[in-house]
């Protein structure tokens, strides 16, 4: 990390007071910091390109100013930059965040301009650098920008890859007072016209917006700040027979003011312009814009607006929404900057958004055909009852056809990289979790001599199983809770047999929520879990888990309640990181959801390996005896993942409505295999042979941790407590490799899981497909054959 005051200091000692420009949430440190300094001065600047232009107005006065923006504010910088500075041949420093970077996990919005941000630069004339991760070397880079642009008069860009700041200065303080955005919206969406379209501008507003309810209307902006009202009136004078709502932010109006002229000359009469004015860039850390000085109410008035209102309270914006509407309209709405304790992000792509809309919009009436006096009329061949086919290319697309949830997935890495380590019988490979151990030895010629046979196999092959699973192991599934854990289960009405683990999970999901419900998982966490529940058109939301003892209770404590989550996905012990859940874990994860009526779904099919912490299903806690599922399978305990049996514990309706899913979708377990699973869960020596399994992980771990020390570069946040993974943060380890893998814009682990693959011979999965906690992070495998294990220890060090 770099000290911001010690690079405010250095900037400072160059010559330079004043800072301008756009907030991004990784320059956050660096404005505060220059907002709480007597000797430096923050310029508001309401777009990249007017900060630019004010900067080289400072040097022609000599002074000097650095702009701070974002890399897609490079689109605004790109007129001045090449029409302004470079004939004029005025230098100025750019600090520009780097977001989108090639290999890095980010916002949709953010990757075209992530792949091409340093092309552009180049190709705009601007000699730029990464700014180091190293203090010192971060220092000098200013030193070496400050010699460029003093020799060649010209502008100098230094490129952030991430949160590289400090966090000293304290961000500005909201105020208290009014209503919350949240609330504002909540009363748009109460008086608004069911029929009508809403476009949501980035940010925050967007995201707060899907999170209160999501519906084909909605339109979530993300990037291309400042255009949302101009790509409304566009909705607006397309589909005259329907009312459509822009919901602006005080600084995207601002960032192109000139929008409000164009509304105002075009005049769709069906467009209520809505500004929610908290006078802060609220998604990246509060800093002020322009708004207090500004009267959007007399500017849209000037614009030619037909009418324009200020809302001061809920009251009055409700009543403004309820009245005739003969616009364009402008509602101002002040509002409290803050956003809402657990705040989603669209689970729909901005292309699912984009295409369901015009879809919707497709079977709108047409046209009336009539337009406000003084305005051009809509040529035949662009209304949409007309339109030529070949402006429906993308329409008749086969990608088009295909479920866009399902074709933006790749395949999971942990699959990916074992594919590649299988190919090569030199690699060792702890990427993919299949145990080499299992079934029970003792168990294999009875196996072999009854549940193979012929006669049970034809027997299989001619019946379908009840959808259920047969009664038999049922029983012995409600056995396995009572001898293990005193826990009594009905096994007719609360256990149910089912393809595995995951299909336990989907079943839990299609019974307990709906589409658009939001289900929280913990930051990290099984990769499958978020593509199952956004294959399921549940939208995934994840909650950061901090590193230690009694993660849930910290997790809770520190992200906010459970309200407005429909179920809570626990798995514990836990994939990747080998957590187990500590008693307090489960008694404040029974409380949160008893407030909010959140389903809980314990995943628990590392449940036979625990170390050092006992195993605790979730129906022992007696606040979940009623609102938890049990999820849990054969695959890792007996180490036979290509068995395919699972089941699910629930409450007789959680199990009714599971059985019919069952029945429509997947049909029954296979006959044959739940025999085998019924001899394995009734054998009397599995308890000694599984005790004896969880021993051996447990050696396994302890080596492992052992010898991949922090000296090696490896640390260990989170001591192992179950499972059969291991999680080391591999941050120091990252430092040690050559420079060409130390590439910017990837996360950690991803580039140490290519070193230790290209370099080392060891196949690892790369921490950051678990959630972005897990980015410095890299995932082993214990459970494989010796001679791999230990290959791979001596390589990895």
């Amino acid at each position: 990390m770099i000290n911001v005051k010690r690079f405010v200091d250095e900037i400072i000692r160059q010559g330079t007071h004043f800072f301008t420009g756009v907030p991004c949430s990784y320059l956050t440190p660096l404005i505060n910091d220059v907002i709480a300094r007597n000797e430096t001065r923050y310029i508001l600047a309401s777009n990249e390109g007017e900060a630019l232009s004010l900067a080289s107005g400072l040097w022609l006065s000599h002074q000097t100013a650095v702009v701070l923006c974002q890399n897609s504010g490079l689109g605004n910088l790109i007129n001045p930059l090449t029409s302004l500075n470079a004939p004029f041949s005025i230098p100025v420093l750019l600090l520009v965040t780097w977001r989108g970077q090639p290999g890095k996990k980010d916002e949709p919005q953010h990757k075209l301009m992530g792949e091409i941000t340093p092309q552009l630069l180049t190709l705009a004339g601007v000699k730029w650098a990464l700014l180091p991760d190293d203090e010192e070397r971060a220092l000098q880079a200013l030193e070496e920008a400050g010699d460029y642009m003093r020799q060649t008069q010209r502008p100098y860009a230094l490129v952030m890859t991430g949160d590289q700041f400090s966090a000293d200065a304290p961000g500005p303080a909201a105020p208290e007072i009014g209503a919350t955005r949240a609330e504002a919206l909540a009363v748009l969406r109460e008086h608004a016209d069911p029929q009508g379209v809403l476009v949501a501008t980035t940010g925050k507003t967007g995201r707060e917006l899907f999170t209160l309810s999501d519906r084909p209307e909605h339109l979530y902006c993300v990037g291309s700040m400042g255009y949302a009202s101009a790509l409304a009136a566009g909705i607006a004078l397309g589909c005259e027979q329907r009312k459509v709502y822009v919901i602006d932010g005080d600084g995207a109006a601002l960032m192109h003011l000139g929008n409000m002229a164009g509304i105002g000359a075009s005049r769709p009469s069906n467009l209520i312009h809505i500004i929610l004015d908290n006078g802060s860039y609220d998604s990246t850390g509060a800093q002020p814009t322009a708004s207090p000085g500004v009267d959007f109410v007399r500017i849209a008035e000037a614009s030619g607006y037909a009418r324009a209102r200020r809302c001061s309270d809920m009251t009055s914006f409700a009543q403004a929404l309820t009245s005739p509407v003969n616009g364009p309209l402008l509602l101002h709405v002040p509002i409290r900057s803050g956003s809402m304790a657990q705040l989603g992000r669209p689970t729909l792509s901005p292309f699912q958004v984009a295409r369901r809309l015009r879809n919707l919009l497709a079977t709108s009436p047409a046209s009336s055909g009539t337009y406000p006096e003084g305005t051009a009329t809509c040529p035949a061949s662009l209304n949409p009852a007309n339109e030529n086919r070949s402006m429906n290319i993308l329409d008749d697309a086969p990608s088009n056809a295909l479920n866009p949830v399902l074709t933006e997935m790749d395949i999971y890495a942990s699959k990916a990289i074992s594919l590649k380590a299988k190919a090569d019988p030199s690699i060792a490979n702890l990427s993919f979790g299949e145990p080499v151990f299992g079934p029970p030895e003792h168990l294999l010629n009875t196996i072999e001599q009854q549940d193979l046979s012929l006669a049970a196999f034809m027997d299989a092959s001619k019946r379908y199983e009840d959808p259920r699973g047969s009664l038999a192991l049922r029983q012995a599934i409600a056995a396995w809770y009572q001898d293990r854990y005193g826990l009594k289960l009905d096994a007719e009405k609360e256990i149910m047999v089912t393809h595995g683990g995951v299909e336990a999970i989907t079943l839990s999901l299609l019974v307990t929520t709906k589409a658009q419900d939001r289900v929280a998982i913990s930051d990290p966490s099984y990769m499958l879990y978020a593509r199952t529940i956004n294959t399921l058109e549940r939208r995934a939301l994840r909650i950061p888990r901090p590193a230690g003892n009694h993660e849930y209770v910290r997790m809770l404590a520190e992200h906010g309640s459970l309200e407005g989550v429909s179920a809570l996905i626990v798995n514990s012990p836990e994939n990747p990181t080998g957590y187990v859940a500590s008693p307090e874990d489960w008694a404040a994860i029974g409380e949160a959801a008893a407030k909010s009526g959140t389903w809980i779904i314990h995943d628990e099919v590392y449940d036979a390996m625990h170390f050092e912490r006992p195993h605790q299903p979730a129906r022992m806690v007696s606040s979940l005896a009623k609102n938890a599922i049990i999820i849990n399978s054969f695959s890792k305990k007996f180490g036979l993942p290509g068995l395919r049996i699972g089941w699910m514990v629930a409450p007789a309706a959680i199990i009714d409505e599971a059985a019919k899913a069952h029945d429509y979708l997947y049909l029954g377990v296979n006959i044959q295999y739940e025999r085998i699973a019924q001899r394995l869960l009734s054998d009397p020596g599995k308890s000694a042979w599984l005790e004896n399994m969880a021993n051996g992980v447990a050696a396994r771990c302890a080596k492992a941790v052992s010898t991949l020390t922090q000296e090696k570069g490896y640390l260990w946040p989170r001591r192992p407590l179950g499972a059969m993974f291991l999680f080391p943060d591999v941050s120091l380890f990252y430092h040690q490799l050559p420079e060409q893998y130390r590439q910017p814009g990837r996360p950690v682990g991803d580039v140490v899981a290519q070193y230790l693959l290209e370099e080392r011979g060891v196949a690892v999965v790369p921490g950051s497909v678990y959630g972005p906690q897990g980015d410095n992070h890299i995932r082993l495998v214990l459970c494989t054959p010796d001679d791999v294990f230990e290959n791979a220890l001596k390589r990895m060090v």
